[in-house]
């Protein structure tokens, strides 16, 4: 809990310094504007005027530049691709505490029951407003386009699912099959031989080089065992979970998964 407030007020603090730089962008826009005209009529002087002294000119050019490059200083140059992987790191975090609202909610109290309920709940929104289906989509179209006419069926048939029209299982089957597809397409991409023999540990090692990125990538091992699971319980009829849950937890796992590989 302590490190989840910590990581938590980091983003807050890195925010917050964002926005007051860009309450400065107005200024820094406005300096480049003067120094602009500055240079470019200092460019087109005509050839006579060299003769006329650019000392004062030049002393204050050097004052600006200390001046600036001291109370301004450069912005790290970041790529891109964090943001997806900040995003990825966060929804790793979800698909733990899913496992854990899970545990709550099989206590079956009705404290346990009423908790569990909000957290899935509020959690359904927060997907939502992060277009998580379409971050998903957009990864697995660069990554896997394979699977894409797959993971496009299975959200019609989770909303048709939702609204009432097909049953739970049509929904939990269409999910199982993206898993499936997935994990197959991991485990050719790792293979340096045809058929050759596959685990989640050696596909993980193989195809991806950061050590933290590839612990991220191997906790998903029990996580889409369980979550298949699941899915698999929902297709035998059993005592099983929300086909809404399910559904969240397959785009968090999903999510992660595709990010963290290379």
């Amino acid at each position: 809990m302590k490190k989840l407030i910590e990581t938590r007020n980091y983003l807050q603090a890195w925010q917050e310094r964002l926005k007051k730089a860009n309450e400065v962008v107005p200024a820094v826009q406005e300096a480049i504007e003067e120094f602009d005209w500055q240079i470019e009529t200092l460019n087109q002087r005509p050839p006579e005027s060299h003769a006329i002294a650019t000392s004062q000119i030049d002393e204050q050019a050097d004052i600006a530049y200390e001046r600036i490059t001291g109370i301004l200083p450069q912005m790290p140059q970041y790529d891109p691709s964090i943001g997806i992987q900040i995003n990825s790191i966060a929804a790793a975090g979800g698909t733990v505490s899913f496992l854990y609202i899970q545990q709550v909610n099989d206590m079956g109290t009705p404290g346990a029951l009423d908790y569990a309920k909000n957290a899935f709940t509020s959690y359904r929104v927060l997907q939502v407003s992060h277009s998580r289906p379409d971050r998903v989509r957009n990864l697995i179209v660069k990554k896997f386009p394979t699977v894409v006419s797959k993971f496009d069926s299975a959200k019609t048939t989770y909303l048709r699912c939702s609204a009432g029209i097909v049953p739970e299982h049509n929904s939990a089957l269409e999910m199982r099959t993206v898993l499936d597809a997935i994990k197959g397409e991991l485990f050719e991409r790792a293979r340096s031989l045809p058929k050759e023999k596959m685990t989640w540990e050696k596909m993980s090692e193989r195809l991806v080089s950061d050590l933290n990125r590839r612990a991220t990538l191997l906790k998903q091992k029990d996580i889409r065992r369980t979550l298949y699971d699941d899915l698999s319980n929902v297709l035998k009829q059993r005592e099983v979970r929300s086909i809404d849950i399910l559904w969240m937890q397959t785009l968090d796992h999903l999510l992660v998964v595709l990010t963290e590989i290379c």
